[in-house]
């Protein structure tokens, strides 16, 4: 914690315990949106790996349960303190009763936003690790990974190694309180600089394979977009970065711009679990387009066309003449070759042509068509 010098101090106002400037609502409003659609895009996403492509619960799907969990936390400890513990004034209107809750509530916040915002990236490197088949990819997933868990353990650490003795965190603002405590500022802010490094790794994985994928420029721009929603998480994640320079490093007034930092906090926390389903949910919206387009087309595109699973007619009706069959997978992987590729490793079903098999799209391209697939 930075103490401001005396020189600065004297500069402040006279404090207003009764009726202090504020904020506003919006971090309350911004935050209450955003839970909301972190349980319905979870919630879709269980429901269609269970009951549309019947692929069951992964790991991945277990660490963004638990993530939106701790990510729900998160938001109850920001709104708790915005509302008792002056999150959202000045620090000079800041009772001086309220300042131990504080830190506090800020101690258990950084505890959640560490947890949930880490959990959510190991649980998008273990959903690569099931969608990309080249054995480059796969390593640089692996290594990624590997590096994940390795931060999160450090960061884990150092937030309860900080202070000695730990209370010593919240009750370095009583006088006469004994401690040490690290410069907070520096690991607050290398570790945001990591945190963004790691968010655009994990943005960049998978880009080489899509764009390199041998499917309609449509579906490609589809496949694409499903994974650029990584940018916003991106963006949100820098804009919190430079407020914990200025809240860390530049400022006195914490309370005043955490208030910003810890708002931009919680949505990169739950955009981030959001842009983690968007993939898996793919399956649930073009189930109810499939079904909505098949009661306008007699003897096509039944729902469900047989007992036990859910198959589906070309996504893009422009794609009849060309695709013989659609529907969606339980795995993500492209099988690549042709006929005519000579790729070693082919199996029988790359000789009838090239299978793409993903959880947000499969369809199956007859020898006629000439291009052959790429793994993702």
């Amino acid at each position: 914690m930075r103490f401001p010098p005396p020189e600065v101090m004297a500069t402040w106002p006279e404090p207003n315990y009764i009726d202090p400037v504020r904020r506003g609502n919006e971090s309350i409003i911004i935050q209450a949106v955003l839970v909301a659609l972190v349980v319905l895009f979870v919630s879709i996403r269980l429901y269609a790996r269970l009951a549309i492509t019947k692929a069951g619960i992964g790991l991945d799907d277990v660490l963004i349960v638990i993530a939106a969990i701790v990510g729900l936390g998160l938001t109850a400890g920001v709104i708790l303190a915005i509302h008792n513990y002056g999150w959202d004034i000045h620090v000079w209107d800041l009772p001086p009763k309220d300042s131990i809750t504080s830190r506090k509530v800020s101690w258990a916040s950084m505890l959640l936003y560490l947890t949930s915002s880490s959990l959510t990236k190991i649980s998008i490197l273990v959903f690569y690790l099931r969608i990309l088949v080249e054995k480059k990819d796969k390593l640089i997933t692996k290594i990624t990974l590997g590096a994940m868990i390795i931060y999160y353990v450090v960061l884990l650490i150092v937030l309860f190694a900080q202070c000695r003795p730990l209370p010593y965190y919240w009750e370095i603002l009583i006088a006469g309180a004994k401690g040490t405590c690290l410069d907070e500022g520096v690991h607050m802010v290398t570790a945001g600089v990591l945190n963004l490094i790691f968010d655009l790794i994990i943005f960049a994985i998978p880009l080489r394979s899509l764009f390199t994928l041998k499917i309609r420029t449509t579906q490609k721009l589809q496949v694409i977009s499903l994974f650029s929603v990584g940018l916003i998480v991106i963006a949100a994640a820098s804009i919190r970065l430079y407020y914990n320079v200025v809240v860390f490093l530049q400022t006195y007034d914490v309370s005043w711009y955490g208030y910003v930092a810890w708002l931009w906090a919680a949505v990169e926390v739950h955009v981030s679990i959001i842009c983690a389903c968007v993939p898996s949910c793919r399956a649930f919206f073009a189930s109810w387009t499939v079904r909505g387009s098949s009661k306008n087309r007699s003897g096509q595109g039944t729902y469900p066309s047989k007992p036990g699973g859910r198959s589906f007619h070309n996504l893009d009706a422009e794609e009849d003449a060309r695709l013989t069959s659609v529907k969606m997978g339980s795995m993500a992987r492209v099988e690549a070759g042709s006929v005519k590729s000579g790729v070693s490793g082919e199996s029988e079903e790359t000789r009838e042509g090239v299978r793409v098999q993903m959880e947000v799209l499969q369809y199956h391209e007859g020898v006629g068509d000439k291009r052959g697939g790429v793994m993702v």
